[in-house]
């Protein structure tokens, strides 16, 4: 079995992998606030949680690159077939993952040995 993690971005560009919390109304414990959101954290939880924009977060798909890099949904993976580079980005729909193509088509199943992480598409493209 697969273990069950995500990954998503906070506002400065900082990314935070873990377990994910979706906090759908303010909490007022006392002196301490927990805002609305999406939070990432590790295994101790709170206070070990890191607000996320939700449009970046991204479940974690079981497999790696050929680099031993942990492949999540939204990740842009670069993968050679008959010596010609393709690039695609991860998806996940109706219960699995698959690789999209710029235009939203899905593509040759590459994840495996010789696919490779190149980025995320909520990362600036000059990134990648």
């Amino acid at each position: 079995m697969r273990e069950i993690k995500f990954k998503g971005k906070d506002i400065v560009g900082n990314w935070y992998t873990g377990n994910l919390a979706i906090v759908k109304q303010d909490i007022h414990n006392g002196a301490i606030t927990i805002k609305a959101g999406s939070y990432i954290s590790n295994k101790f939880g709170s206070p070990f949680a890191y607000q996320v924009r939700p449009e970046t977060v991204g479940q974690f798909t079981g497999l790696n690159d050929k680099n031993g890099v942990e492949i999540y949904e939204g990740d842009l993976i670069k993968w050679f077939v008959n010596n010609k580079s393709s690039i695609g980005y991860v998806y996940f729909e109706s219960g699995w993952f698959d690789l999209r193509d710029e235009n939203g088509s899905i593509c040759w199943d590459p994840i495996r040995g010789d696919s490779e992480l190149i980025g995320n598409i909520h990362d600036q493209k000059d990134d990648v």
